[in-house]
């Protein structure tokens, strides 16, 4: 059978690929050809001749795009053009046309050979889709293989779900793909051999025949099979699927379609770009089918997008310069040296790990987007090095770049099977709760190798003394949760703890002393509370304002292109919003910063006149680590008392330290014995950039003003309940002649006392 379904698929790829004329969307259409065309190395030093060069390049071989050495693909004219621009071009390939022709010739060469083996050649779409039919077919036991939606030309998307015979079920699962790029040819034939190799080894190599035990692998071979044959049959130089824009222009870059940073640095609005993002994310049906099959799967761990070339490991972010949190970032960086060492073990290649947006900025991409579906998501670029030969590698090198990837895939499932199960709370324990309202909790939890059992993740709540009371936790995504506490009466406590089961049987607990040590937070009164989405009285400028630029707004603010970055957009701490030096990007993390001067944000007038000992919080982020004149300048909060006239200092942020290198902060003041609890209470932030070298940016979130609840006149033992145990112990106190039961502070402990408590206890 699989002897058969390969004929019938070797016939197809013969008479389709190779016919002098080939169809798209009906319409018969030339092959492309780029004789002549050269792929030349250039180093643009300004942002002029970088634009020159881009637009002037037929196509970009280099995966990096910025200033410094880039490698473009270019007709004679517009290589003489890169001359006149005061470039001096290196030749890299003499003729692409050349390599097409050869690379053509050698696969027709090979596929006479009886002796091939299927991964030593390139295969067409019809090829693969026989070649992992009968792998299903020969290993019916530990593979199946489904369709999961169709392409925009209604082709076939499909996935292999491939796993061992023993272990626990449900298992964690390990997500491959391949060709979002139509040229890159060594993707898919990478993932395919991946599935291969996991199947023809498994109980023949115990190495693997544990991990497939202990996972399922999921590979998606070819995510966009529409421009992958347009790649055989027309443009063998393609990249995009086959969507046809408006303005004659076709495909969009399915791997900018995402929706994470969608629209962003790194993508283009305009459908003759490379880089074309299309009309909103998820626009493409080929990342639409990719994405609803990713979230179909409840314990997906880890994730790699399979490219051409360039052999480097990539992992988050790739839009903005800030890190993942801890303890993920440490994680990406383990797993990508760990990966690049075993890919180094085997054919001695060398693939660089790095964060994706240190090669160049791109937004919209999926790797980012599988990280915050809660996978550790890693691009990963294969052979060659170099853009000779570019994206055309011979098809010797299939299996050796196969093999090292091979190699790298084990590596990083024991690295995500030893990985430590865990809960947390990504915003940590609140210092305090809202009284009267119910407060919701950000909780991460990750299940490391294992599996949480789905409905098991739980928070225990208590107020009073007795037992626990067992609430389930709401999924947001990935392996984020909400939890809600009980709305609790100011100045009361609440105790809180987490758990989640795990298929092993095990049990997660956080904190690890569960019910005997729990979370323990107190209800607070919230005078005045301000995520930003509003206009709740907030004033921009005072006198001796005099930054021409980055003056304080309310928005969402977006990322910049260096360490002077406002902050990631859309990761205020609460709501859309927050105040922020000018959050608008520009070109550069200097367009936008505070220069030349001080912005001053002043906050409404707050009456804490019957306030008790109040406090502000609020959560800041401030940066003054970027730029060429660093850490010399500084952030100032002040408090007044008599609506502005005077003021007293809260803090000074900076010129030096962590705070002042980006990241959210959360901070709070008693304003008790710095101004007086007056009707006239205000606050003012001060941002300011007196050194031109420096770049300083800033941004005010979640602002409150709060008070210690004042204590109930019926609350006899001072533990913010008023019930039968206060009566009691006033009682005994009455009985007792104790000077505290004098209730009317008339010196004498008399029946008057005890009608006065008596009232107010009875009052609350």
């Amino acid at each position: 059978m699989l002897f058969r379904s390969m004929i019938v698929a070797l016939l197809v790829a013969l008479l389709v690929p190779f016919a002098a004329r080939a169809q798209d969307g009906g319409v018969p259409v030339e092959p492309v050809r780029y004789d002549g065309q050269k792929v030349v190395r250039v180093e643009p030093r300004t942002a002029r001749q970088l634009t020159a060069t881009v637009n002037l390049a037929t196509t970009i071989w280099s995966e990096r795009v910025g200033l410094g050495p880039i490698d473009v693909m270019v007709t004679p004219d517009a290589l003489e053009a890169l001359r006149g621009l005061g470039l001096e071009p290196v030749v890299l390939v003499e003729d692409v046309q050349a390599l097409i022709d050869a690379e053509r010739a050698e696969i027709e060469r090979r596929r006479t050979l009886r002796d091939l083996t299927w991964f030593e050649n390139y295969r067409t779409n019809a090829e693969y889709l026989a070649y992992l039919n009968g792998l299903a077919a020969e290993f019916p036991a530990m593979a199946s293989l489904s369709t999961i939606g169709q392409s925009l030309q209604n082709r076939p998307i499909v996935a292999l779900r491939v796993t061992g015979a023993g272990g626990q079920s449900p298992k964690p699962q390990l997500i491959f793909n391949g060709c979002q790029h139509a040229r890159e040819w060594v993707s898919p034939m990478t993932v395919t051999f991946i599935a291969d190799q996991l199947l023809r080894q498994y109980g023949v190599d115990q190495r693997v025949t544990d991990l497939m035990d202990r996972f399922e692998f999921l590979i998606v071979p070819i995510v966009n099979p529409d421009g992958y044959e347009y790649s055989w049959a027309t443009d063998r130089m393609w990249r995009k699927n086959r969507r046809q824009n408006s303005g004659g222009t076709w495909g969009v870059d399915l791997n900018r379609n995402w929706d994470i940073n969608w629209g962003g640095e790194g993508s283009s609005g305009s459908g003759s770009s490379e880089t074309y993002r299309g009309t909103a994310p998820f626009s493409e049906p080929e990342t639409q089918v990719v994405r609803d099959f990713i979230l179909a799967q409840p314990h997906g761990r880890a994730h790699i997008d399979f490219h051409s070339f360039s052999q480097l490991i990539l992992y988050p972010w790739g839009f903005t310069t800030a890190t993942p949190p801890e303890p993920d970032n440490s994680r990406f960086v383990q797993m990508g040296a760990s990966m690049a060492a075993a890919i180094k073990a085997v054919h001695n290649k060398t693939y660089v790990p790095q964060h994706a947006i240190e090669l160049y900025a791109a937004s919209g991409i999926m790797s980012d987007w599988t990280y915050t579906a809660g996978m550790y998501g890693f691009t990963i670029e294969l052979r060659p090095a170099s853009s000779n030969p570019g994206f055309l590698l011979p098809p010797e090198e299939i299996i050796p770049t196969g093999q090292e990837n091979f190699a790298a895939i084990l590596t990083l499932a024991e690295s995500i099977r030893d990985l430590p199960a865990s809960i947390s709370l990504p915003g940590g324990v609140p210092s305090f709760v809202e009284a009267d309202e119910p407060t919701t909790l950000a909780v991460r939890i990750d299940p490391g190798g294992g599996v949480v059992e789905a409905g098991s993740e739980s928070v225990w709540t208590r107020i009073a003394s007795g037992g626990f009371t067992q609430a389930a936790l709401t999924p947001t995504g990935g392996k984020a949760y909400e939890a809600t506490l009980p709305a609790v009466a100011c100045g009361r406590t609440v105790e809180f703890y987490f758990t989640a089961e795990l298929a092993d049987g095990s049990t997660l607990t956080y904190p690890s002393g569960g019910a005997s040590d729990p979370f323990s937070v107190e209800a607070q009164q919230v005078l005045f509370a301000d995520d930003f989405d509003a206009d709740r009285g907030w004033t921009v400028g005072a006198p001796g304002d005099d930054a021409p630029r980055g003056i304080w707004g309310r928005m969402a603010p977006q990322q910049t292109t260096s360490g002077g970055q406002v902050v990631q957009p859309g990761w205020v701490v609460v709501g859309q919003n927050c105040f922020v030096t000018d959050g608008r990007a520009g070109t550069g993390a200097g367009s936008w910063d505070v220069d030349e001067g001080k912005t001053t944000l002043l906050s409404p007038v707050f009456d804490l006149s019957d306030a008790t000992d109040p406090v502000v919080s609020y959560w800041r982020w401030y940066s003054n680590h970027a730029g060429n004149g660093p850490y010399s300048d500084v952030f100032v909060v002040d408090a007044s008392d008599d609506g502005g006239a005077t003021w007293t200092n809260l803090e000074t942020v900076g010129p030096a330290g962590a705070e002042v290198e980006g990241g959210w902060y959360f901070v709070q003041h008693a304003l008790s014995g710095v101004v007086e609890p007056t009707a006239q209470v205000r606050l003012r932030f001060v941002a300011s950039d007196y050194d031109p070298q420096s770049l300083v940016e800033a941004c005010i979130d979640d602002f409150r003003v709060l008070s210690s609840c004042p204590r109930r006149p019926g609350d006899y033992n001072g533990d913010t309940v008023v019930d039968t145990l206060d009566f009691l112990a006033f009682l005994n106190d009455w009985v007792a002649g104790n000077p505290k039961a004098d209730w009317n502070g008339d010196t004498k402990i008399d029946t008057l006392d005890f009608l006065a408590f008596l009232n107010d206890w009875t009052l609350g």
